[in-house]
């Protein structure tokens, strides 16, 4: 029999006389389990997902028969898993059953809500209790064969011990959350009314005008929600997930810089290290260290901002990709100057940690995933550049619908745990975008070469004609004039300081640029 593991409930609504919303997760033996549960409507999903998030397992509210034979045509008291489900569905509800909350109900009662979804053997069941008086708790109990059960424990203190005996009294057998809290608050009044049950289970301030203005009931402060940390390991996320994409390129320059982006962070995604092992440390958590106490407004806040960016997709340049490796390395450069100057040895150490760890985790195959996902994405904004037309756009839009198609395989892989496979794709993937970027700006180089050849065309086959000597006033030295003639004169330039351009370097550079590119993808396949 293994130990039982606790997971705090986050609850949405805790001082409400019925909680809202109940979420909570942790790690069980054997993966990783997830609760959502909309107390007041019956509804709710309870998730495991094994530890690579291969498979899912789903428990719903619905009809259930109790141990004593008793049916219930709706209980939402959470039993074992046992509905199968893809990872990407299962996330996908648990998200979705966190929108639109019911209203708020009514505050009356004394205390709040507290609790834990507790995971024996794997059966899970949950815990609440709310302290109704100064010596009153109220307990609740879940359980998948016998629903719902209340519990409430009087437990005089020292001030009324005088008129109040240890009691309690318990009822199961209820199928939903909501009345087995009806049931439990109308018993607790029988249990305090030795003394004043209206003062010691009510809010003054819910039945005092005055008393209220001078002492509202504040709301309690909004907790973060624990099951953004599930399913980290699925990347579930299609090309087009309704956020914006980046900027098209507009110049020339902009269409060249971005293409020579693309072609850098695709390079370095073909080169992905199959065996890299992801640190035990989560995403957020790291993130998360920089931002702690006594480092507001210091350098390591300023590194903390710029990996939420580069994690969220929002670091500058938002119009072209930046490598992993060079962002790395300015976030390694802008921490190395810092331990030069007022940051101490110990902060520095551990930062410098954090980051190695943060490097290996973006090198694991589902951000890997995702770094692919961002490339096919600009490589779209570079094909919608108005700089790319012709059979050169048409040739780049086949090849953008092939590294979707590759994308698209790459995830399913990841889903179904066959990471070598999602690696060997993800390759292809980079190679295919490379091309489709260096195709989106091989319209522009084109036209350059064309100008400039036209250029260079018309200077050697027109040649100019020769310039009357202008007569001068002023009196001047055959000698010179004939020196003057003789010597070699300066070759003139149709625009001033205008950059010299050799075409068949440039077309020469364009062929060896994609010949390598469609190497490397026959390669990689």
């Amino acid at each position: 029999m293994s130990t039982p593991r606790r997971m705090r409930l986050s609850i949405v609504g805790k001082t409400e006389d019925q909680p809202r919303l109940l979420r909570a997760w942790g790690r069980v033996p054997g993966g990783e389990v997830a609760l959502v549960h909309r107390c007041t409507e019956g509804k709710g999903l309870l998730v495991f997902m094994d530890t690579k998030g291969n498979a899912a397992q789903v428990w719903r509210p619905g009809p259930t028969v109790f141990a004593e034979g008793i049916t219930a045509e709706l209980s939402d008291a959470p039993a074992a898993p046992n509905e199968a489900m893809s990872p990407c569905d299962a996330l996908r509800e648990v998200k979705a059953l966190q929108r639109e909350l019911p209203k708020e109900g009514p505050v009356t009662l004394r205390g709040q809500w507290s609790g834990a979804l507790v995971w024996e053997d794997g059966q899970p069941h949950i815990e609440l209790k709310r302290r109704l008086s100064t010596y009153g708790t109220l307990h609740l109990r879940s359980s998948g064969a016998d629903g719902w059960a209340w519990r409430f424990e009087r437990a005089p203190t020292r001030t009324s011990a005088w008129y109040a005996t240890p009691k309690e009294a318990a009822t199961p057998g209820y199928a939903t959350l909501t009345r087995a809290i009806e049931r439990g608050v109308v018993h607790a009044m029988e249990l305090v009314q030795e003394s004043c049950s209206f003062r010691d289970t009510r809010r003054r301030a819910a039945f005092d005008e005055g008393y209220a203005q001078k002492h509202p009931i504040r709301p309690p402060k909004p907790t973060r929600d624990p099951t953004e940390r599930f399913g980290r390991k699925v990347s579930c996320k299609p090309v087009e997930d309704g956020s914006p994409l980046p900027p098209p390129p507009k110049t020339d320059a902009e269409l060249a810089a971005v293409a020579q982006a693309i072609g850098a962070d695709a390079q370095a995604l073909a080169g992905l290290d199959p065996g890299a092992t992801e640190p035990q440390t989560p995403l957020p958590e790291l993130v998360e260290w920089f931002f702690g106490p006594g480092r507001k407004g210091t350098v390591l806040q300023v590194i903390g901002e710029s990996l939420q960016q580069y994690t969220e997709g929002r670091y500058p340049p938002r119009d072209r990709p930046l490598s992993l490796d060079g962002f790395m390395r300015q976030q390694r450069e802008q921490l190395k100057e810092a331990g030069r100057g007022k940051l101490r040895r110990e902060p520095y150490k551990t930062a410098a940690r954090r980051l190695k760890e943060y490097e290996q985790l973006q090198r694991t195959t589902p951000m890997q995933l995702e770094r692919a996902r961002s490339l096919v994405r600009y490589a779209g904004a570079a094909v919608r550049s108005p700089r790319c037309q012709g059979e050169d756009r048409k040739e780049a839009l086949g090849l953008l619908k092939q590294a979707v198609a590759q994308y698209e395989e790459a995830r399913a892989q990841l889903v179904a745990g066959q990471d070598a496979a999602a690696i060997r794709t993800i390759r292809r993937l980079a190679a295919t975008v490379a091309l489709t970027a260096a195709q989106s700006s091989r319209s522009c180089a084109r036209g350059q070469q064309s100008l400039t050849a036209l250029l260079d065309s018309a200077e050697t086959a027109t040649p100019s004609a020769p310039r009357k000597e202008a007569v001068s006033t002023r009196s001047t030295p055959r000698a010179s004039s004939v020196r003057r003639s003789s010597g070699t004169s300066k070759k003139t330039r149709s625009r001033k300081n205008a950059p010299e351009a050799d075409p068949e370097k440039d077309a020469l550079l364009m062929g060896a640029f994609e010949e390598a590119i469609r190497a490397a993808l026959k390669e990689a396949a």
